[in-house]
Parts: C-alpha cells; sequence; structure tokens
C-alpha cells in the first residue's frame, strides 16, 4: 500500500552500515526494528488489556 514506506527483510540487514531516509530521518536497521517493536507492542497492550513493560 505504501511502497515508499516499507521496510522488508530488516534482520537481514542487522549490523550492517545500511541507512534509509523515513520522515525526513536516517535510520539504521536496528532504529527501523526498535519502531516495528513499539509499534507492535502498542497494537497488543489493549488485546492484554494491560501496559506490557520494556
Amino acid at each position: 500500500m505504501y511502497v515508499d514506506r516499507t521496510v522488508q527483510f530488516i534482520k537481514n540487514e542487522m549490523g550492517l552500515p545500511w541507512r534509509r531516509e523515513f520522515d525526513g530521518h536516517q535510520r539504521t536497521p536496528e532504529s527501523s526494528s526498535a519502531i516495528i517493536l513499539r509499534h507492535l507492542v502498542r497494537m497488543a497492550e489493549p488485546q492484554f488489556g494491560r501496559t506490557i513493560a520494556n
């Protein structure tokens, strides 16, 4: 749906000197993965009915 905002195979890029620009910010594979995980946690919290600790 949003091809220019899609990250694929991010785990394969971990540890490599790779950066991509999203919303005017340079993102590493690690920072992109963190954003994805935070989003998944926010989506899961209502399902569990509580805050999920870091």
